[in-house]
C-alpha cells in the first residue's frame, strides 16, 4: 500500500475550484481579517459544549525507510524491524475538554495491525485536535494564521469564491517552523472560517492538514473533522502516513470497555467504511494471529518454547525497554500507572559547566483514588561524569484534596554535593596562608537531606507549608578534619514554615516567605541556626509566545554558629511557579558554584528572562528555519564576598537541543564564559 501523500490535499482543491466562481483580481483582505479575528468574540459565551465528547480517529502509514536508529525514536521500535512495513489503525476515544482549550484523550476502544498495539507516534493527536482561533494552536507551538497577534507574521490575499464565501490565502514572512502555508474558506458576512488547509514542518514532521469546523455556535471554534497527511523524518528513516479524527460523536458504550480491542464494537463506531486495502490488512494480521495460537497450541518440546521466549525477552522486552519509555497501567479502571525512561537513549542526556556532562534516569508512578485524591512517587536519579557522582531524589506526592492543593510531600535526596570555603579560608588564616589546606579537600561535602512537608491552599491567592528538614553533611575527606580538630558531620534538624501570597489567583506573580529554626542539641545535632527567605516569582505571558521570566528575592540568617558553614539557603534550588519555569535555564545562575553564595550571611538576588521566537537568529536563512525559541537571560547576585555578581546569557531552542552561552562578571570584573547544552529531541513525544 502506497500512501500518497497530497492526494487529500488535491482532492479537496479540485472540488473547491470546481465550485467555485470565476476568480476576480484579489482583494485587499483587511476587512474579512478584521471579521476572522473578531468572530470568536461574536460567539454567545453562555451556551456551553459538553465538556466530554467523543471521537473515532483511523491511521495508516508505511515505513519507506528505516535503520537501526529508528529504534531510538520514542514509540516506534515496534516498527523498526521485521518484516512489515505497512501499518493501520482505529481509535474510538472519549475527548475531555480542558478549561485551558486543550484536550484529553481517552481510549475506549483500539484495533491496530502493530505488533504488540503499540501506541505508534502519539504526538500525531496533537495535530488532529487543534485550536485554530487562538494564538497557538497545536500544542502550544505553531503560531495561527487567524489569531490578530499573528498578522504580523503572515502575508495574505483574498480571491472571491462564491456568494457567501471567500478563499483566504496565508504565507509566512518568514521560513520558520513555527508558521504554515496554505488557504480558509472564509463565511464573508461573519467571519466564520468554514475549512482550512495548513501546511508545514514541525519537530520533523512535514504536515499536511485539513480541516473541518463546526458551523453554529460554540461548536464553530472547534474542529469536526481532520484529515492529516504526514511525513516523519529522522537521520535516514522515513515514514508516511494518513490520519482521519471525526470529533463530537454520541456516546455509543460505557466508559469503561473491558475488552477495547472488539472488531465488533469498532465497526459500530466507524464513521465510514474501511477500505479494500485496509480491510486486507486487518485480515493478514487475524490469520497471523490465529496461526501463533495455533503452533503455540501445537508445540510440544521446551526447546522451542525457550528459544522464542528468549528471543520476546532479549529483543521485544529488553530491547525495546533499554532504548524507549517504558509505561504501563494498572487497576480496574486503568487508575494507576509506572512509567519508566530510557536505560541507554543518548537523547536524554545533558551538559552544564558546573557538572559536566549528565546522564538521567527517572522513574514515576501514580495511582488515582478519586477525582480529589491520589498519590504519586518519582525516583530521579542522574551521573555527573565530570564530578564521578551518583545522586538521586525520591519525591512522593499525596494528594487528599486537589481542589484546595492539599497534599503531603515526603522527599530523600542523597549524593548531591556542596561545597563551602569558609573552613578552608578560616584555616589559612590561622595558619599565616598556609596552601597545605588547598590539598585536603575542605570544601567538599556529601549532602544527605529529608524534607517532609504539609501543603494547603487557604484560597486561590493564600496557601502555605508546615514540615521538617533533616540535613547530614558528611565530609568527602575526613582525615583532614581529624587533622584540624574539627567534627566530619555536621547535622541539622529544623521546623519550617512557609506562607504563599498570590495577589492575583494562580496565574499571577507568587510571593513566599520561608522560615527554618533548628532543633538545639537534638539527636546529636550540631548546627544550630536561624534563617529566613523571602522569593518572588512570575512568568508574565506576552503576545506570540513570547515571555518574561521574573524572580526576585533575599535571604539572610539571624543566626549561625561557628558550625554553620555548610547551612545552604533553599530557594537557590526552588521553584515556587505551579508548572515551572519554561526551560531549565531561568531563574537560575548557570556559572556560579553554591559555595559562592552559601558562605554569606545574607543574599539579594535578581533573575529576569526574556523568551521568543523570532528575536535575532531566527530571521537568519537556513539556520532560523529551524530556531523555535530565543532567549535573553540576565541575573544578579549580591552577597557578602561579591557585591556585585553579574551573568548574561543568551540561548537558542530547535527541534534537536537547546544551547546557552553564559559570561559573568565580579564587581565590574570579567570573570569567565561558559556554555551549556540540553536535548530537546523528541522532549514532548
Amino acid at each position: 500500500m502506497k500512501l500518497p501523500f497530497r492526494k487529500e490535499l488535491l482532492l479537496i482543491s479540485i472540488v473547491v475550484l470546481s465550485l467555485s466562481e470565476p476568480l476576480s483580481a484579489k482583494s485587499r483582505p483587511d476587512s474579512l481579517l478584521n471579521l476572522i479575528f473578531h468572530y470568536p468574540e461574536t460567539i454567545d459565551q453562555t451556551q456551553h459544549l459538553d465538556s466530554v465528547s467523543y471521537s473515532y480517529m483511523k491511521f495508516s502509514y508505511e515505513v519507506t525507510k528505516r535503520n537501526f536508529l529508528l529504534m531510538a525514536v520514542p514509540s516506534m521500535y515496534a516498527v523498526s524491524s521485521g518484516v512489515g512495513r505497512q501499518f493501520m489503525g482505529e481509535n474510538y476515544n472519549q475527548v475531555t475538554l480542558l478549561p485551558n482549550g486543550d484536550y484529553k484523550l481517552d481510549n475506549l476502544l483500539s484495533l491496530s495491525t502493530v505488533p504488540g498495539r503499540a501506541n505508534t507516534l502519539p504526538t500525531m493527536v496533537h495535530y488532529l485536535t487543534p485550536n485554530i482561533y487562538q494564538s497557538t494552536m497545536i500544542q502550544k507551538n505553531i503560531l495561527s494564521p487567524f489569531h490578530r497577534h499573528n498578522r504580523r507574521y503572515y502575508r495574505y490575499s483574498v480571491e472571491p469564491f462564491n456568494k457567501h464565501f471567500s478563499k483566504l490565502v496565508f504565507k509566512p514572512i518568514l521560513k520558520n517552523t513555527l508558521l504554515v502555508n496554505g488557504w480558509a474558506l472564509v463565511d464573508t458576512q461573519t467571519g466564520r472560517v468554514s475549512k482550512t488547509i495548513l501546511i508545514g514542518e514541525y519537530d520533523m514532521i512535514i504536515f499536511n492538514l485539513f480541516v473541518e469546523m463546526g458551523e453554529r455556535g460554540p461548536a464553530s471554534l472547534m474542529p469536526i473533522r481532520c484529515n492529516l497527511n504526514a511525513r516523519f523524518f529522522f537521520l535516514g528513516n522515513v515514514v508516511n502516513g494518513h490520519y482521519m479524527m471525526a470529533h463530537h460523536l454520541p456516546k455509543i458504550f460505557n466508559d469503561s470497555i473491558v475488552d477495547n480491542d472488539d472488531l465488533r464494537k469498532m465497526e459500530m463506531v466507524r464513521t465510514e467504511p474501511l477500505k479494500h486495502s485496509e480491510q486486507m490488512m486487518y485480515d493478514r494480521v487475524l490469520e497471523y494471529r490465529k496461526a501463533l495460537a495455533q503452533e503455540k497450541a501445537a508445540s510440544d518440546t521446551v526447546d522451542q518454547h525457550k528459544i522464542g521466549t528468549l528471543k520476546m525477552v532479549l529483543w521485544d522486552v529488553i530491547g525495546d525497554n533499554v532504548l524507549n519509555d517504558i509505561k504501563q497501567k494498572f487497576g480496574r479502571n486503568q487508575q494507576g500507572y509506572v512509567q519508566i525512561s530510557p536505560v541507554l537513549n543518548p537523547l536524554y542526556m545533558e551538559y552544564n559547566p558546573t557538572q559536566g556532562v549528565l546522564y538521567n534516569f527517572n522513574i514515576r508512578g501514580g495511582y488515582q483514588f478519586s477525582k480529589n485524591q491520589d498519590i504519586w512517587l518519582q525516583f530521579k536519579g542522574g551521573y555527573s561524569f565530570k564530578l564521578n557522582q551518583f545522586f538521586f531524589q525520591l519525591p512522593m506526592q499525596y494528594f487528599f484534596n486537589k481542589q484546595k492543593n492539599g497534599y503531603l510531600e515526603n522527599i530523600i535526596s542523597i549524593g548531591r554535593r556542596i561545597r563551602n570555603r569558609g573552613i578552608v579560608d578560616e584555616m589559612r588564616s590561622i595558619s599565616s596562608n598556609n596552601p597545605i589546606w588547598e590539598n585536603l579537600h575542605l570544601d567538599e561535602f556529601k549532602d544527605l537531606y529529608w524534607d517532609c512537608f504539609a501543603n494547603y491552599d487557604i484560597s486561590k491567592f493564600f496557601g502555605f507549608q508546615a514540615g521538617m528538614i533533616l540535613h547530614e553533611r558528611t565530609a568527602l575527606a575526613p582525615t583532614g578534619f581529624k587533622i584540624i580538630n574539627k567534627p566530619s558531620k555536621y547535622l541539622s534538624l529544623a521546623p519550617k514554615l512557609k506562607v504563599k501570597v498570590r495577589p492575583w489567583g494562580y496565574n499571577g506573580p507568587t510571593f513566599v516567605a520561608s522560615y527554618e529554626n533548628s532543633i538545639k542539641n537534638f539527636a546529636n545535632t550540631n548546627m544550630p541556626y536561624t534563617r529566613w527567605e523571602f522569593d518572588g516569582q512570575y512568568i508574565l505571558s506576552l503576545d506570540n509566545i513570547q515571555s518574561v521570566s521574573m524572580r526576585v528575592g533575599t535571604g539572610f540568617y539571624t543566626h549561625r554558629d561557628k558550625n554553620g558553614y555548610f547551612v545552604d539557603f533553599e530557594n537557590f534550588r526552588q521553584t515556587f511557579i505551579p508548572n515551572g519555569w519554561n526551560d531549565e535555564w531561568s531563574g537560575e545562575f548557570e556559572l556560579l558554584r553554591s559555595e559562592m553564595y552559601n558562605s554569606s550571611k545574607y543574599y539579594i538576588r535578581g533573575n529576569f528572562t526574556y523568551e521568543s521566537p523570532f528575536m535575532m537568529l531566527a530571521w537568519t536563512p537556513f539556520a532560523g528555519h529551524f530556531i523555535e525559541r530565543e532567549r535573553f537571560y540576565v541575573s544578579l547576585l549580591n552577597v557578602q564576598d561579591m557585591h556585585l555578581y553579574a551573568e548574561l546569557g543568551y540561548a537558542i531552542k530547535t527541534r534537536f537541543f537547546s544551547v546557552g552561552a553564559f559570561t559573568s562578571s565580579i564587581n565590574g570584573k570579567y570573570r569567565n564564559i561558559g556554555f551549556t547544552f540540553g536535548m530537546e529531541l523528541f522532549k514532548h513525544w
